[in-house]
This record gives structure tokens, sequence and C-alpha cells, in this order.
């Protein structure tokens, strides 16, 4: 048996492992791959041109195939049934982050015995009520962000004892109440379950009833997320406390944030050491705030905005917009202050609470109407669930002002989402500008910009998502430079000549890029070139006709010039 590049061979010349991820491979799979028996493992990942269905002779593989890892492809229609049913030996499958669409198998799930993965895709319907009964060494399922809906799921661990990760948040399941899902063990010692993602579903009730549901999860439980469902009432945190997070020291974050919750309720003082497990923002509760310097405005901050610093910090004196309706109350009676002067008061400090991020919203609106375009408006949690949390493996590239990570919205659109940095040089006229200019851009030679984001600090750019890398990858760092033919070399320049001269010369108002780059030209499924990141862009003033800019603003300009010197040197004789 030996090893090249990424394909295991045994002896007889025959395949036995096939890895290829982050290959730039174009095209449907192939029919022939049943034919690759008796193929173990089958990883082909990150390859946005790989398209087209799964083909069905890849159940030839049924008795031998241990691994199918498809994820992060362009992927799509149903998922033959076979894959879910007939596969003997089968431990990990993982076909997410692709288009797939339908229902999936109607049958229980058969004998997988670590990972199920199907999360981000298109895929429909409701899962029976016992699918994965008979799937007792299942150690993860995750089948976030489809179209699923239908009740919850039926999970009893004693049926799936070793289960650590269960996420089936982002689809439409149904609960009326929180103690009807079925979702728990009966028998605590059964249960391996450490998390347990509900977020984004359709579930309703009162939050009284999360002490009975967790109770039910066994003592594994480290994880619980529940937030942007319908959950409504008053969180009595030490009822919850005591019954659950007491009798688990490995219990760490309960997600309640986006929800209907209107008040927190606790007696104990060191109910307060465990609010840094708490997530309730968006909430009603949250633009409550009862005491500027007692426990109520410590747990407000620590509950809704992550701020669980000393309570006993109240010596300096606060802002205006930290002031809280009780206190204004208190100033009021003891002084006499006019009933109606007391209502002005309180509305000019509410009002100044919400300035900073009304004015930033406002700013968005002047420009964009300056520039005559209306750019879509995101929310944050939108662009966190669409890219996993900005999850690592969702990350496309790091750039001078920030990461950009590939995300899968609720409509199943794929985009490119550009998250600034917090402490980026690019100010926030930078920011508004390049939300202003590129959204009233449209050319076939540049990426377009579908929208943004801005929440407190966070800045984020959504751009349309561009399949196959950028020119820098495609020449200089997978030695795909055999592959690029002259003509298609020539077609990517004609691409970005028509783009810059567009800039250049058409678009209103006139704009200059200033940091033209290989890497800034990214290459989609036909070669085509589009140009990215504006981040430097600047106006033309309406009466000069020649800039001369003499500032390198390339990030990577020097490393960038020594890779296309040495590149240069060295040229093929492209007539033979």
């Amino acid at each position: 048996m030996y090893n090249c590049n990424g394909i295991q061979v045994i002896t007889t010349y025959r395949i036995s492992d096939l890895t290829l991820s982050n290959a730039s491979i174009t095209g449907p799979l192939p029919a022939a791959i049943g034919d690759l028996y008796p193929l173990r493992t089958l990883t082909l990942t990150g390859n946005p041109g790989l398209h087209g269905n799964i083909p069905v002779e890849i159940l030839n593989l049924e008795s031998s195939l241990t691994t199918l890892d498809l994820h992060n492809n362009n992927l799509s229609g149903a998922i033959p049934t076979g894959i879910f049913n007939f596969f003997l030996n089968l431990q990990n499958l993982d076909l997410s982050g692709n288009r797939f669409t339908g229902n999936i198998s109607p049958y229980p799930l058969g004998p997988i015995t670590r990972t199920f993965n199907l999360a981000h895709n298109q895929l429909t319907g409701n899962l029976i009520f016992n699918y994965f009964v008979d799937s007792p060494l299942l150690e993860s399922v995750d089948v976030s962000y489809n179209h699923f809906s239908g009740p919850v799921p039926f999970f009893d661990f004693t049926y799936n004892p070793q289960l650590k990760y269960l996420n089936m948040g982002g689809n439409q399941f149904s609960a009326e109440s929180l103690d009807s899902i079925p979702v728990y063990t009966t028998n605590a010692s059964s249960s391996s379950l450490q998390v347990l993602d509900l977020s984004n579903n359709l579930i309703n009730g009162d939050i009284r009833n999360l002490t009975f549901m967790i109770g039910g999860l066994g003592p594994n439980l480290q994880e619980l997320y529940l937030d942007g469902n319908n959950i409504s009432g008053t969180l009595l945190l030490d009822e919850v406390l005591h019954s659950t997070i007491r009798k688990n020291p490995n219990f760490k974050t309960l997600g309640l944030s986006n929800n209907n919750i209107t008040a927190v309720k606790y007696n104990k003082t060191d109910s307060l050491n465990v609010l840094q497990y708490m997530r309730l923002g968006e909430n009603p509760f949250c633009n409550i705030v009862a005491d500027i310097c007692g426990a109520d405005a410590y747990a407000a901050r620590c509950f809704c905005y992550r701020n669980c610093s000393d309570p006993s910090a109240c010596n300096q004196a606060p802002s205006p917009s930290a002031i809280s309706r009780s206190t204004i109350l208190k100033i009021a009676l003891s002084t006499s202050v006019p009933f109606a002067l007391l209502l002005l008061i309180e509305g000019f400090l509410l009002y100044r609470s919400r300035r900073k991020h009304q004015y930033l919203l406002l700013q968005v609106q002047r420009i964009c109407e300056e520039h005559d375009v209306k750019p879509t408006i995101f929310t944050y949690n939108e662009l966190r669930a669409a890219t996993r949390d900005f999850h690592p493996d969702m990350k496309l590239g790091q750039g001078g002002y920030g990461a950009v990570y590939k995300g899968m919205l609720p409509n199943s659109n794929v985009v490119a989402v550009k998250q600034l940095h917090i402490n980026s040089q690019q100010g926030m006229d930078e920011f508004l500008n390049e939300v202003a200019l590129i959204s009233g851009i449209k050319h076939r030679n540049l990426v377009k910009l579908k929208g943004c984001c801005i929440r407190e600090k966070q800045r984020l750019l959504v751009y349309e998502y561009v399949d196959n890398h950028d020119l820098d990858w495609n020449l200089l760092e997978s030695n795909s430079f055999q592959v690029l033919s002259w003509p298609e070399r020539l077609n990517i320049c004609l691409g970005v000549a028509h783009g810059l001269h567009y800039l250049h010369a058409l678009a209103q108002p006139k704009i200059i890029h200033r940091d033209i780059k290989a890497a800034n030209i990214l290459l989609d499924n036909n070669l085509q070139p589009k140009i990215a990141d504006f981040g430097l862009a600047l106006l033309f003033p309406e009466e000069t006709s020649h800039i001369m800019t003499v500032h390198v603003a390339g990030t990577k300009y020097k490393s960038y010039i020594k890779k296309a010197i040495s590149w240069a040197l060295w040229i093929p004789d492209y007539n033979h």
C-alpha cells in the first residue's frame, strides 16, 4: 500500500482512499465513481466547481465505503435514498454546504456509527418520528439550516447513548411548549449529550418549562441553544440553577437570545456567579434596567451584553444613556420635578441610549440616497447563522481589513461575508462609502456588493460569491499556472481592463481602485475575472481627468512583486 497526493492505493492497484480537498475540481461527479470498489474513503471537499447530482452508481460501494465526505461543494438535486439506508459499514456521512433539495429517506437511518451531517442545504419535508432509533452508535448529528418542518424529531438517548452533538437549528421544526419537545433520556446514565442546538425554529411556550426540559437531557449537557424562537414569560433563574446547572459542573452556555422573555427573577446573591453562561440579548428584558448600580443592572449587562465586570463598580458617575427609568423617577420625586418634565427627560435619555445606532443607520441612508442605491441591510444574526458563527471551515481568506467567509443565506443564496476588523484603519466614512459606491456598480467584471451590516462596532459587507479562488492563488500558489492556457490568461487580462475602464471612465461617480493586484481579481467557474475589494476606492474629482497615486496601498505588494518577478523569469514558449 502506498500514498500519492491524497490517493491511497492498495498493492493490487485498486484505490482504497480518495481525498481531493480544495483541489479546484470542476464538472459533475462521474458515474464511474461506483467502479472504485473496494473504496473505503471518498473525501471530495471544498470544490465549488463540483456540481450536479450524486450518481446512483455510488451505491455500488455499499459494502466497502466507511467515509463519504462531500461537504462545501456545489452539488445539487435529490440525495440517493440508498445512501441513508444501504451502506453497511458507513461511519461518517457529511454532505453539508451544498444545494441538495427534496426529502430524505422515509425509512429509519441505517447503522451510521459516527457523524451524520446534512447542514446548509435546501432539504425539505420532515424527519419521521423514529428516524434515528436504528443508529445506536451515532456521535454527531447536524441537520441545521435546511427547510425541514414538522414536529421536532424524536430522540431518546437510550437508543442513541453515544450521541454528543445534536444540531437542528435554522429549520422550521415546531413545538407548542418546551416540555413537549421529544428530546430526552429515560435513563440519565445512558445519555452522553453535550450540545443541543434548536435555535431559529418555531418553538413556542413558557420559559418556566425550561427546567423540565433540561432535566431530561442528562448529566453531561454543556451547551443548550434555544435562540431565535418564540419562548416567552419570566425566567426563574434559581430554579434553573438548582435543578440543572448546579448538578452539572461542565455546563457553560444557555442561549435564549432573540425570544420574548420579559423578566428574570432570582433571589440568591450567588446566582450572579453563573450569569456568564446566559445569553439573553434581543429579548424585551434587555430593554429594562431597574437600578444603575444594583444587581439588576449588573444582571442586564451580563445577560444581554456579555459585560460581566464587577457589579460593585459603581463609583463613576453614570453616562446619560445609562440612567435607568427607576433612577429618573427617584430624582423626580425627591426634587419635585413636574411630571411633564419627567416624561421629557425620560424620552430624551431613551433617545440618547439609541442615538449612536440610529446615527449609523441614518449615515447609511444618507450616503445611499446621495448615490441613488439601495443595498440590503442584513442583521448580525443573519450573517452569523449564514457563516456558522464565522466558523474557520467557512473562511475564504484574510485581507488587510478583515477576514472573508462563505455564507449560506436562508434563501439558499451563497454569499461572501467580509468581516472588518474592529481595530481596522478603515473608518466609518470609508465603510459607508464602500457600501454606497459598490452597490451602484453593475459590471460583469466587478464583484457585486449585495448589502452590509452595522451592529455597534461590528461592520460587515456582503458580496456575491465567486467560485474559483483569486488570480494570485491560481498563478502562484496552486501550481495551476500549468492549467491556465495563454488564451485564458489573455481573456483574464482583457476582463480586468474592461472592469478598470468602467470604473475610471463610465461609472457614476468615477472610481479609482488603488489596490489592483492578483489577490483582488477573483475568477468564476468560467475563468471570467471580477475585480474585488474596493476598501481603498477614491472618487475621481469631476474636474480632474488624471490622478497620480504615489502611496503603495497593497497589503501584500512587496511579496507579490517578488513572486511576480520570479515567475516572469520563467516564460514558456507557447508557440510549441
